[in-house]
């Protein structure tokens, strides 16, 4: 017993002495027989205690000072709330507080504060307003600031009101500087951004931190321009700003695009030495440069911050985005990788859009993988839309795909990513039925995605299903969206249904360039040229904005219906636009116009006018001289081309292989030949082998002709029809019929020229019956309707053989039969025969379908001279 008396006394010593850890204490307690410390030694424990921060021996004192029976004393009980208020454990400090018969003033402002710390600022406020009902407690300055940020939090400007009474009533808002701050920001994250402002205006102290929070709360609520008001009124009073006000103003500056004052507030910070002490100052200025668009700026102050972090990093990354600088962002990666800056996601986002700005598959994969590394994939929604874009804009389609059906949550972009993917690379019916899916899975459609469902029934002439979401699209009102109605003309259009697309046209609330464009395009396209220059008239005089599409498409129209008048017309409007200077497809649509309209030396003027020559330009000439019969011409100005170093494309070759064959320019064409080889281009287009099995035909060289084709990697309708019509321009018919005998064992169906060629050859050697037989099959077997060509070859088949009454009944039975090139063909057949009866005839309609034309009068009194 004395041996515990005595022991006990040393524990008393011990717990007044500031030696023994806390640790240390609790073991000797447990040694202690008596097991009741006084008052003044538990309070000692508790203070020691606090200054440690343990949760875990704050535990072990609370469990130890319930076994002493001193959980409840009031001097005891209530510094054991303070400390496990301190240390976070709310739940046993309520439980302590509640069980205590008084409770100090300073209790209740520790569990007060500690609600708020903790993140449970709703008990705080409930606690408050308990603690409102004893009139003997006050509040402090502290639990003030406290419950302030409380309101903040819940956004309970109610009880924010109720607080700002309490402050003013007991003197605080003038004897606590930060008091003021506090008021204005809880205002502000209520939304009370006018009220925030009348209190800021009642504060008598003014520090920087209260500027701040006024600063603050209006650019976080996008008021740029009153953020720089204030900003300029603190320095107007001398307020000395901190690197809160400058990252306030440079945010204001972004946010209104004021690249001056922006400018003016970084020249402060350089001159205060901020930038190189505050990384989060620095961020900001490069942000603001991003945002007013002087991205090279942006760069120059990133490279100066000795301190890049990612908010720094993803603010360039951003800018850098947004102006499709992208081999720029992916340079960012590199550097960011050699930095060792943390990717969020926000960056990955910028970058991932990067990869599919430039098609830069390997460094999205490799982003993909940090992306599943790090586990955004399975909780961030906007980086997996972007890694399905990334897949979808880069042509990997199936990749995209998988990504958008690994995604745990699947939002409207998710969806619209994927299916602009698929429309993108014309995979229709994959559109439609991910589109029907999306459905399913009750997900609405918005503007994006009818656009892409649109697009895809355009591309597969779905009309009826067109129609469908039309009523759809109707049944939701969105049919009066201008890219909607876009999307409709376009669609109507493609499905050959111009009158619904002009019935759209004419419903649609406003219409833009856009609308006018498609419509125009749509006309030119189905060869109605009048209508189309009638809807640009329309477009001029209902004060449209026209722009270079509707040009192009008006300029096309001109040359399908040779009317050079209009044509002339919009190359001078064109000429004042100053588009001809600027945009190479426009000059190349005039150069093509002059051509269809046979003005050839207009085209060649505008042509030489012209400052950029690409080869697209450069095709158009040498086409429109080819299709006039110049192929020398043509051939001309492929070597001045090539002087001037524009590289030829695929169109280029064919074109000039053409006019080699055209002359018999069989040197030239073995020259371009070695060079298309040399390209490798035989092999990845198939229509410049058949191109030079025709060129070498029609030089005489049809062994060479034959030679190209037994190399080519694919021996199509085309190399075949070149072919056979290089033997029958030779006269080598038996070996024409050979070559479609083959053709046929090849398992090719052969086209409307394979018979021409064919019937030609018949022709020349006098085959009446067997060019009857292949009419008739072409027919029947292959689903060819024979053409007017069909038909006149066949006349000229009876002819040649005196098969004169077949000839006469052939052509009535032809549809248009008022042809002057048959009709010329029975004449001289008649002259050869000495047949006046159906000379008289055939020159009956000859005359009917030209009586100007000389040469059937001619005829004609050969035969009457017979």
């Amino acid at each position: 017993m004395i041996h515990a008396i005595s022991q006990h006394f040393v524990l008393e010593a011990e717990l007044r002495s500031s030696f023994l850890s806390v640790e240390t204490i609790l073991r000797l307690f447990k040694h202690d027989t008596l097991q009741q410390p006084s008052i003044e030694g538990c309070v000692c424990l508790l203070r020691r205690c606090r200054k440690e921060k343990s949760q875990s021996h704050a535990l072990q004192v609370h469990v130890l000072l319930q076994k002493c029976g001193l959980g409840d004393h009031i001097i005891v009980g209530n510094y054991l709330v303070r400390l496990l208020t301190d240390v976070g454990i709310m739940n046993v400090a309520q439980q302590v507080f509640d069980k205590l018969l008084i409770q100090t003033e300073e209790s209740w402002h520790s569990l007060i504060i500690g609600y708020v710390k903790f993140g449970d600022p709703a008990s705080a406020l409930v606690l408050f307003e308990r603690m409102q009902m004893d009139p003997s407690y006050s509040i402090s300055g502290r639990v003030s600031l406290a419950l302030l940020k409380a309101c903040s939090t819940l956004k309970d400007f109610i009880s924010g009101n109720s607080l700002y009474v309490e402050i003013a009533r007991t003197g605080l808002l003038e004897r606590d500087i930060f008091m003021g701050s506090a008021l204005v920001d809880m205002y502000a994250k209520c939304g009370l951004l006018n009220v925030a402002e009348q209190v800021f205006e009642k504060v008598s102290l003014k520090n920087v931190v209260t500027w701040n929070s006024l600063l603050t709360a209006y650019v976080n609520n996008g008021y740029g321009i009153e953020t720089l008001i204030f900003f300029n009124k603190m320095h107007f009073e001398g307020v000395v700003p901190d690197p809160v006000t400058f990252v306030c103003g440079l945010k204001a500056c972004a946010s209104t695009k004021d690249r001056r004052k922006g400018q003016e507030i970084h020249s402060e910070i350089e001159r205060r030495g901020i930038l190189e002490m505050d990384y989060i100052v620095g961020g900001a200025v490069v942000d603001m440069y991003v945002k007013v668009g002087a991205l090279i700026r942006a760069n120059e102050v990133f490279d100066k911050l000795l301190i890049r972090d990612v908010v720094a990093w993803t603010s360039l990354l951003v800018g850098i985005a947004e102006n499709r600088c992208n081999a720029e962002a992916l340079a960012c990666l590199e550097q960011m990788q050699l930095e060792g800056v943390f990717f969020d996601a926000t960056a990955l986002v910028c970058l991932l859009q990067a990869c599919a700005g430039i098609r830069s598959i390997a460094n999205g994969r490799h982003i993909h993988a940090r992306i599943v590394a790090l586990g955004l994939l399975d909780d961030n929604l906007a980086v997996g839309n972007a890694l399905v874009d990334m897949y979808a804009k880069c042509g990997f389609i199936s990749f995209a795909q998988r990504v958008f059906d690994k995604l745990l949550v699947r939002d409207i972009v998710s969806w619209n990513t994927l299916l602009c993917g698929y429309v993108a690379f014309e995979y229709g019916e994959e559109t439609l039925k991910f589109f029907d899916q999306m459905q399913f899975e009750r997900i609405t459609p918005n503007v994006v995605t009818y656009i892409a469902v649109l697009k895809a029934c355009g591309l597969l002439k779905a009309i009826d299903r067109g129609h469908e979401i039309h009523f759809e699209i109707q049944g939701k009102g969105l049919h009066h969206e201008d890219l909607i109605g876009n999307a409709l003309i376009d669609m109507y259009v493609k499905c050959g249904l111009l009158g619904k697309a002009e019935e759209v046209f004419d419903n649609l609330s406003s219409r833009t360039e856009v609308s006018w464009t498609l419509l125009i395009a749509g006309y030119t396209e189905y060869g109605l040229g009048n209508d189309a220059l009638m809807c640009f008239q329309r477009m001029v005089q209902e004060g449209a904005s026209i722009d270079v599409a509707a040009f192009i498409s008006s300029l096309k129209a001109c040359g399908a219906i040779a009317a050079w008048e209009e044509a002339e017309q919009l190359h001078e409007e064109v000429k004042k636009q100053l588009w001809l200077e600027g945009d190479p497809a426009v000059g190349s649509a005039i150069v093509d116009m002059y051509l269809k309209c046979g003005m050839l030396s207009k085209a060649q003027d505008v042509f030489d006018t012209l400052l950029v020559r690409n080869a697209c330009l450069w095709t158009t000439l040498i086409a429109g001289y080819m299709d006039h019969g110049q192929s020398g011409e043509a051939l001309n100005c492929f070597e001045q081309m090539a002087l001037e170093g524009t590289s030829p494309d695929n169109v280029t070759y064919i074109c000039c292989l053409k006019a080699c064959g055209s002359v018999g320019a069989a040197r030239k064409g073995r020259e371009l030949h070695a060079e298309v080889a040399r390209r490798g281009l035989i092999d990845k287009d198939p229509a410049i082998g058949s191109v030079l099995v025709d060129m070498y035909a029609k030089c005489g060289s049809v062994s060479s002709s034959a030679q190209v084709f037994e190399k080519l990697p694919v021996q199509d309708v085309a190399s075949w029809n070149s072919l056979i019509s290089g033997h029958c321009q030779l006269g080598d018919c038996d070996k024409v019929i050979d070559l479609f005998h083959k053709m046929l064992q090849q398992n090719l169906m052969p086209d409307s020229v394979t018979f021409i060629n064919v019937l030609s050859a018949c022709k020349s050697i006098g085959l009446f019956q067997k060019s009857s037989t292949f009419l008739d099959i072409m027919n029947k077997d292959f689903g060819i309707i024979p053409s007017l060509e069909h038909h006149a070859c066949m006349v000229d088949i009876l002819c040649c053989t005196g098969h004169l009454n077949e000839a006469m009944e052939t052509i009535k039975r032809i549809p248009g039969y008022l042809d002057l090139a048959i009709w010329q063909n029975i004449l001289n057949a008649c002259r050869n025969t000495g047949n006046v009866e159906f000379g008289r005839e055939a020159f009956k309609y000859a005359v009917r379908a030209d009586k100007e034309h000389a040469a059937s009068y001619i005829m004609m009194s050969h035969i009457w001279l017979l």
